[in-house]
């Protein structure tokens, strides 16, 4: 029998200036899963089951962060990570969770390696590649490979000299900023946030800017990124509380209620759901569905 939800989450989310890592994502069978991180600094996972009950699940490693990805058919994906040693060398495992109808089971697809970090998104496409970016580096690895640079910013940064030449759509070489976001569309092509841009991956490593831009958002300021399958993407503002929707040509705002946040996003057909929270008391957070103006709670924590 599990004990109240509530209790599973003493001790979580210390009172520091800089709030842990949070992620959010929806798995093939609808349920929802998060990761935030404890007082410890190791990260935790949790699920909602359908009575929106949260249960912990166990970790492979004592991973200090944890992403989600999805493939482009919905299979949810996890890479647990920690600092190596301190030496910026970081430690990735990846799972994939089951589609067993009973307490999901994580399924380790690429057993522990080490790389160049730490890694802050993921992506898995239709080949089981992986894709996992830190900085202005996107890297690209699969079961039984290494994990190599696949595109990503020639001006600086430890694997610089790696990096691809990435271009843009008009043939001029393209740089990535700062990758803060990935997701599919409905094509099965991959996007990312880069600024205030959002830009598509290309299947040679080559980068292609859409037209698509915030205007009225600081340079550098979106983060997350998720595609509902129908209207298009939405993104937050890290330093203001306001969640955006673009559509094609265009950008509209999603409001948050005054004193809450968003801090994470994720997405599952028409329904979207966002990890608020609140500006005052960073250890209070709730997670919401958003169905234009209609906002159902679906997860609190005081």
């Amino acid at each position: 029998m599990y004990l109240p939800t509530l209790l599973f989450f003493v001790g979580l989310l210390p009172g520091a200036a800089v709030e842990p890592h949070v992620d959010m994502a929806y798995d093939q069978l609808g349920r929802l899963f998060f990761t935030i991180g404890d007082s410890s600094g190791h990260a935790v996972l949790y699920y909602l089951d359908a009575t929106r009950q949260a249960h912990r699940l166990p970790l492979k490693t004592k991973a200090e962060r944890i992403v989600f990805g999805h493939d482009p058919d919905g299979v949810l994906y996890g890479a647990e990570t920690r600092d190596y040693r301190r030496w910026g060398e970081y430690e990735v495992l990846i799972w994939r969770v089951d589609r067993g109808d009973a307490a999901p089971v994580l399924e380790t697809v690429w057993p522990t390696w080490r790389r160049l970090g730490p890694f802050e998104w993921f992506a898995v496409d239709r080949e089981k590649r992986f894709f996992l970016s830190f900085g202005s580096v996107i890297m690209r690895g699969e079961p039984g490979k290494t994990m190599e640079v696949f595109a990503g910013d020639r001006g600086g940064g430890p694997l610089a000299a790696k990096a691809p030449a990435t271009r843009d759509g008009k043939g001029k070489q393209a740089r990535i900023g700062k990758v803060a976001g990935m997701s599919w569309d409905g094509k099965g092509s991959l996007h990312f946030l880069d600024g205030d841009r959002l830009r598509l991956l290309k299947a040679d490593g080559g980068v292609r800017t859409l037209p698509w831009r915030i205007e009225d958002s600081p340079r550098g300021n979106l983060r997350d990124l998720t595609w509902d399958g129908k209207m298009g993407f939405f993104a937050f503002a890290g330093a203001e509380p306001r969640l955006m929707r673009w559509n094609p040509g265009e950008s509209l705002p999603v409001s948050t209620p005054k004193g809450w946040r968003p801090a994470a996003v994720a997405s599952r057909g028409k329904t979207l759901v966002v990890f608020e929270r609140h500006i005052a008391n960073p250890t209070q957070f709730r997670i919401v569905r958003v169905r234009g103006d209609k906002r159902t709670l679906l997860f609190s924590k005081r």
